[in-house]
C-alpha cells in the first residue's frame, strides 16, 4: 500500500502513527485495514482533520495552502 503513492506521507514516533493521505485516491477505512492485515494486536484509532487542522501526540499541525 505505502509503494502505491497513495500515502502522502507517514511517521511514527513512540507510540503514535501518522499518516497523511490523498482522499481522493483511498479512504482511510482501507489504510486502517491494512494496518490490522499487518498486526491483529495494533489498537489504531482515525482522527479526522478539523478547520485545516489535527491532533497529533502533543502537537497541533495546521495545513497551511501552497500556491
Amino acid at each position: 500500500m505505502l509503494e502505491s503513492k497513495n500515502i502522502v506521507f507517514y511517521n511514527r514516533h513512540v507510540d503514535g502513527t501518522l499518516v497523511m493521505f490523498d482522499n481522493q485516491k483511498i479512504a482511510a477505512e482501507e489504510i486502517l485495514n491494512y494496518l490490522h492485515k499487518i498486526n491483529r494486536l495494533l489498537k489504531c484509532k482515525l482522527t479526522y482533520e478539523e478547520n485545516e487542522k489535527i491532533s497529533f501526540l502533543d502537537l497541533l499541525i495546521t495545513r497551511k495552502k501552497t500556491k
